[in-house]
């Protein structure tokens, strides 16, 4: 494993004292050799580049890779300005969701990365939102590499025999499939759902029922992109779909939808609720597969999507996709930069990137790939090419707080849906 310490300490040094720029950035050898210098997330990031180096230094023996693995925190705080400095690695992390992305994007700072995409296959390797995720005006500059999707619904087969229920085949079909459900449920004396509602799956949940109450003429899609500055699109909060999915969530708590203790609840304590078999049902993301079965082992869990509404929209997979590597300009090495993505983007790169326990971006890999994941993951992914995906729903930050707020604020009575649907919308004018 190689790292290049020493040159992270200076780059921090340089960003404090605002001296970026200034020093005298690493040679390059010439094409498809020399010294590669990659900054990546510490963490599962640079645990998968730990083993992408080997691999990838057999292939081409005259290119030497050193890794420099940041703390999260400060890379989220130094990207930008690092990227775009003369001292820039040649190839970096970066997140869409980070707000260096735009930055770097609107500086015309990053390289363009279409021929990467096309040459590993990574084009028709991938669900279209992940493609979409990561274009701008038509131009990839920085490849996706794994995913995560929010929320699902776990279930617990046997209390769900107990209460004579077959469960959905990937999902909901409809709003009287999934009440009628929860009503059985009840009479067997069941707690139906358990999320935390105090945490961010409480903004999952309002995505997935965006989704499910969207239509042809206010589409999801609008929802992505509405909260961002200059936005033109006619997406509303204080009615459509954003006020729908607030009523259910209201109705579905007059229901009995969710456990008790729901407004207050954190992600971790609705895990251990639904391992403990305290409710039959979870809602929260892919990782949480691995909380559950490490509570309790023993437990025999299936999962579904989201019911459709009304309006017939089929739920999908809401995935983030937005963790990425891309190649700043000022890369001094960038041939052998984009070999190194056209790796990581490949069919090896991503095999590597299961024994970290992340999810890879493709999905033409072969099925003895993912033999490391419990069986609820790999069921998934398999689901994914027939169910689908979309870009979960991650408004500005503002909206984000104020909508995972409204969801226990809606449950104790504080606030009516359309009380929430006229604060959010307001919000969305100021940022628009």
């Amino acid at each position: 494993m190689k790292r290049y310490t020493a040159q992270a300490a200076a780059v921090s040094v340089m960003l404090t004292a605002g001296l970026v720029g200034c020093s005298t950035a690493p040679e390059a050898g010439a094409e498809g050799s020399g010294t590669l210098y990659v900054t990546t997330n510490a963490g599962v990031n640079a645990a998968w580049i730990d083993l992408v180096i080997p691999e990838f230094e057999k292939l081409h023996p005259n290119i030497d890779v050193i890794q420099d693995a940041i703390d999260p925190t400060t890379l989220q705080s130094t990207a930008a300005q690092l990227y775009a400095s003369s001292s820039a690695p040649d190839v970096g992390f970066l997140q869409t969701s980070m707000a260096a992305y735009a930055t770097l994007i609107d500086a015309g700072a990053l390289t363009e990365l279409n021929d990467v995409w096309e040459i590993s296959g990574l084009t028709d390797a991938v669900q279209p939102n992940v493609v979409a995720s990561w274009s701008v005006d038509d131009n990839h500059y920085g490849i996706a590499y794994n995913q995560v999707w929010a929320p699902v619904i776990y279930y617990n087969k046997a209390l769900f025999e107990q209460a004579g229920i077959t469960a959905p085949d990937g999902r909901v079909a409809s709003s009287s499939e999934w009440l009628d459900l929860i009503g059985k449920l009840k009479d067997a004396g069941l707690q139906p759902l358990a999320i935390g509602g105090g945490e961010f799956p409480a903004l999952h949940i309002a995505g997935a029922l965006l989704q499910a109450s969207s239509t042809g003429t206010n589409p999801y899609s609008d929802y992505l992109t509405n909260t961002l500055a200059g936005s033109t699109t006619p997406a509303l909060y204080s009615s459509g779909p954003f006020l729908d999915a607030m009523t259910t969530i209201d109705e579905w708590n007059e229901l009995g939808v969710f456990a008790k203790g729901t407004p207050s609840m954190t992600e971790g304590q609705s895990v251990s609720l639904f391992s403990a078999g305290g409710a039959a049902m979870l809602s929260n993301g892919s990782w949480a597969v691995q909380s559950a079965a490490k509570d309790s082992p023993d437990l025999d869990f299936g999962w579904f999507l989201y019911p459709m509404s009304d309006t017939g929209t089929e739920t999908t997979f809401l995935t983030y996709v937005g963790d990425g590597m891309v190649i700043p300009k000022t890369a001094k090495n960038p041939i052998a930069a984009k070999l190194f993505l056209e790796y990581l983007a490949g069919v090896d790169g991503q095999a590597l990137l299961v024994s970290t326990g992340s999810i890879p971006i493709r999905g033409d890999l072969p099925a003895s790939t993912f033999d490391a994941f419990d069986a609820q993951t790999a069921e998934m992914i398999k689901a994914m090419s027939t169910l689908g995906g979309a870009d979960i729903w991650s408004p500005d930050p503002t909206v984000n707080t104020a909508v995972t707020a409204a969801f226990s604020q809606i449950l104790i009575g504080e606030k009516t849906p359309q009380q929430v649907g006229d604060e959010v919308q307001a919000i969305v004018d100021s940022l628009r």
